[in-house]
């Protein structure tokens, strides 16, 4: 069985373990997507965003996760510029500063 036991789920949700201090974060979803809907993402974004973590939000119309996942791929990049933006985020982050440590726990 792939998915995980009911009482584990919540700590499968990336969305349970922002905190302050995260590293910069590139969320990539298609607005069509209906494995992992679309407000996943957007409600990620938010919590970082409220935890004061730098975060890049980008939706890409008409198009799936098959298709999302993809267009990272040379013969279907026609799709959705996902590899452009993806790269373009890692090369900011290259030429950022690093962001402060975060508080000790």
């Amino acid at each position: 069985m792939f998915a995980p036991a009911a009482a584990d789920l919540p700590d499968t949700q990336p969305i349970n373990h922002v905190s302050a201090g995260a590293p910069p974060v590139f969320l990539a979803y298609g607005t069509e997507d209906t494995t992992v809907p679309p407000r996943n993402s957007r409600a990620l974004a938010a919590k970082l965003r409220a935890a004061g973590d730098p975060v890049t939000l980008r939706a890409y119309p008409g198009i799936d996760h098959v298709k999302l996942i993809g267009a990272f791929a040379w013969p279907l990049r026609w799709l959705a510029p996902v590899l452009t933006d993806t790269v373009a985020f890692i090369r900011a982050q290259h030429c950022a500063s690093p962001p402060a440590p975060p508080p000790p726990r």
